[in-house]
């Protein structure tokens, strides 16, 4: 493992003082961040881009934000999830859920799924500042993808 085990800090400065490219990776999506109105069903971690260059120990010192986010939504545990889709053991949810292979990686819970929620995805590229968004992960198999709903308005509480 030695081999592998680097100083990052002075690894990713030194690749930002070359004009090196550099990939950061962040977290479960911004609704989901302690800051957020949700906030007795969040993550502890800040996972937009404050948070990687806290992470990083890095400058903000970038051309391009790519967002990369599945093209469904997922939720675990509780709180509210506008796109779900509770629709049985046979219904689209499911089918997206064994797909995605969507369990919790250390308790193997099944996470909620649902639509694409684009009135999330618009929020989060805001407050994260991404310049591209990159959808991935859409199941394609016939049977998810007869049909393709998303969220794309919020009614105001």
């Amino acid at each position: 493992m030695n081999p592998f085990i680097q100083d990052t800090v002075r690894l990713l400065h030194n690749a930002l003082d070359n004009n090196q490219t550099h990939t950061l990776r962040g977290g479960p999506r911004e609704p989901a961040r302690c800051r957020s109105r949700h906030l007795s069903f969040v993550t502890s971690s800040n996972s937009s881009t404050t948070g990687v260059w806290s992470a990083a120990a890095s400058r903000p010192d970038i051309d391009r934000i790519i967002g990369v986010l599945k093209a469904y939504g997922t939720r675990v545990g509780r709180g509210p999830f506008p796109t779900e889709l509770d629709d049985g053991s046979d219904g689209i949810g499911e089918k997206i859920r064994r797909i995605g292979r969507e369990y919790g990686t250390v308790t193997g819970r099944p996470r909620r799924c649902g639509w694409f929620d684009a009135v999330a995805a618009r929020y989060t590229a805001r407050l994260s500042g991404a310049t591209e968004l990159n959808p991935a992960g859409l199941c394609s198999t016939p049977e998810t993808t007869q049909q393709l709903q998303f969220g794309c308005a919020a009614a105001q509480s």
